[in-house]
Order: C-alpha cells, then structure tokens, then sequence
C-alpha cells in the first residue's frame, strides 16, 4: 500500500462530517499533484480551484487542501525566526540520496553534493558547509532511515507550528481564521478589510452585464441592426441608442 493509500484511508476514519483543513508547503506545485491522482483513483467528488496548471485549493467533502506558501512566502529554514520558534532549525538532507541504494546506508556522512548545495545561495550554502565539515569531523555517522524520519518529523514541526502562530497572530488582528476562511494571502487581507474597515454603503453593486443592458452586442451586428432601422424606417433600440 502507497502513502497516500495509507493517508487517505487515515483520512476517512474520522468520518465524512470532520471538517479537516490540509496544509503542505507548495502544495499547488507538489503534495496536492499527488492528493488529487488518490482523489481520482478513489472517484471522490472534488473540486478545484486552479491557477494554470497548480492547485491552489481542493476540495472533497468537508476535506480541504491549501498551499501555506499562499500565506506565507518564505522558505521552511525561514519560519523559526520569523516567528521566534527558538527551539526548531531546519536539518539538511541529501535529495538526491533518496534512492533505493541509500537506504539501507549507515555510514560517514554523505558527500556535499548529494544535499544538493550547488542550489543553495550564498549565506545557506555556507552555513552548509560549517555543518557537514563539523559533523565529519566529529565522526558523525549518518543512518538513512532514521536520518529520513527525523528530517521529516523536523518539517512537519515547524510548519505546524509557523502555521499556528500566523493564524493566531492574525485572528487576533482580523477576528477570524485565515486559514479556515481564505486560500491566500491577498484574500485573507481583503477579507479583513471587508470586515473591519470597509465602511457600509460605500461600494456600488454594479447589475450583471453593466449599466448599458446585459446583451452584448459586436460592431457587425450593431451595423447590421442600423441598416435593418434605415430600410424599414423603424427606429430599432440598442445598447448604443
């Protein structure tokens, strides 16, 4: 059985009128591709809302999927000092070590480059190499399995827990969840206006199609209707008269 075989069966023990918010950073791009293939597979009513080809939010029943990157644009190595989660830091991990060869490795730490640092700026990218050359030196030994499992525990941790401070720096501000309420930043915060700043009556309701009538008409046919008026003699309205 897959992981998210196991996930959503996870997911269905708490019954169907659980209403269950589902945060993953940049889930548009990554964990909710993988979310929807098991939606579809399961033939579970679902809806979606897209941006291109990227999920932005997903929907199927009282479930919910949201990408926390909408709300907060920063990398998970940002998020302890951002919002002073002292006792987290984001570890390192070898990405490109995650092959069935590694995995059952205990040895030495694994070379530089498995952990992908060609990709990281400057500043990261140095703070890297301090970390890996003092726990060569110090003889660390680096088991793969356990090594995956901390990694992981450590992202979920710290994500959580950012995630937990916005909401509640934000509800105390806002008076309501963005999370729970909104898909986005942009919409949490025009949320907020709407609802604690927007003074009443101020912003017209515009009828459906506009002020000059709901039929849209092209040039070719308003010509069309005016020499149609002329030959019969008739005035007939239009938008433009």
């Amino acid at each position: 059985m897959g992981v998210m075989e196991q996930f959503f069966d996870y997911l269905q023990s708490f019954g169907p009128k659980t209403k269950i918010l589902l945060v993953a950073h940049n889930a548009k791009a990554f964990d909710a591709m993988f979310a929807l293939q098991e939606v579809i597979k399961r033939r579970l009513k679902n809806e979606l809302i897209l941006q291109g080809a990227k999920i932005l939010c997903m929907k199927v029943g009282t479930w919910e999927f949201i990408d926390s990157l909408m709300f907060l644009p920063m990398p998970l190595s940002a998020m302890p000092k951002s919002f002073g989660l002292n006792e987290l830091k984001k570890g390192y991990w070898p990405f490109l070590a995650n092959k069935p060869e590694y995995y059952q490795y205990e040895v030495p730490l694994l070379e530089k480059e498995l952990y992908c640092v060609s990709d990281m700026k400057s500043k990261p990218a140095a703070d890297f190499h301090k970390w890996h050359d003092e726990q060569t030196a110090n003889g660390y030994v680096f088991n793969f399995r356990r090594e995956l499992i901390d990694y992981c525990i450590s992202e979920v941790t710290i994500l959580r827990q950012a995630c937990t401070a916005f909401r509640e720096l934000f509800e105390e501000k806002a008076g309501f969840d963005p999370m729970f309420n909104c898909i986005t930043l942009s919409s949490a915060c025009m949320a907020a206006y709407r609802r604690n700043f927007l003074p009443a009556d101020t912003i017209g309701i515009v009828p459906p199609g506009g002020y000059h009538g709901r039929g849209k008409q092209s040039q070719i046919a308003l010509k069309w209707l005016d020499y149609e008026s002329q030959k019969l003699g008739k005035v007939i309205r239009t938008f433009a008269h």
